[in-house]
């Protein structure tokens, strides 16, 4: 029906018959909701997965089902021209990458990935995400918390300029934001994997190396306000 009063309100307000092909046309571009799939309010499929001690075969699958269409490297005909060259195909491939994958699925609540509108992740799927990225950055690096009487208040000055500047929710320029404390003792192990790989600050190379860099690595390495504390008995 809709598409008879369309054609109805097309062909008399050009009071002459419309070309088939126009017809053609115009039920392409109805029926093709602009060549982007969506989920609408539909709830979104769940893979059966490991929340406890997620494998890196479970992995795969959620981000074959939820994530690969866009991020591989043969993405599917959907992919925006714009997404980034991100590769999610193999475990060495998502190893280098645990970082930017925590920051964009936990940490953009305004733009998450997956889409809201794609095929977003379940929270249970989230659960187990978030586990195999903890385990998996635990193994990969040195986390003995090292002696140090640094505090927040030490480096909040040298963490407002060298990563506020982009990482804010005044700044709002890239994901995570880092506004105070509880912010960095949610991202601490990627803001030190980040400043120790010299990939932040960006174009600052040598950060790590100066004073104020240094500061900031031994307060992410053992703070007691940031650092994860044992519990005592």
């Amino acid at each position: 029906m809709f598409l008879k009063r369309t054609y109805r309100s097309i062909c008399k307000s050009l009071e002459k018959p419309v070309l088939p092909l126009a017809l053609l046309t115009l039920w392409v571009l109805l029926s093709s909701g602009c060549g982007a799939e969506t989920r609408g309010h539909e709830a979104p499929d769940e893979i059966a997965i490991d929340t406890k001690t997620p494998t890196f075969e479970e992995i795969q699958l959620l981000m074959k089902i939820k994530c690969q269409n866009c991020h591989s490297t043969t993405p599917g005909k959907f992919a925006p021209a714009n997404t980034p060259p991100i590769a999610l195909d193999n475990e060495e491939e998502f190893t280098k990458r645990l970082s930017s994958t925590r920051n964009r699925v936990f940490f953009t609540p305004d733009n998450p990935m997956p889409p809201d509108y794609g095929t977003p992740l379940t929270d249970r799927e989230k659960e187990a995400l978030k586990k195999y990225i903890d385990t998996l950055e635990a193994q990969t690096s040195d986390d003995t918390p090292i002696e140090t009487n640094l505090l927040f208040a030490d480096v909040s000055t040298a963490l407002a300029e060298k990563c506020g500047v982009c990482h804010s929710s005044t700044a709002k320029i890239s994901p995570p934001e880092l506004d105070d404390l509880e912010d960095y003792k949610n991202s601490r192990s990627s803001v030190l994997s980040s400043i120790e790989n010299e990939r932040m600050p960006k174009n600052t190379t040598g950060f790590k190396e100066t004073v104020e860099g240094r500061n900031i690595l031994d307060w992410l390495k053992g703070g007691k306000d940031v650092f994860p504390q044992e519990e005592s008995n």
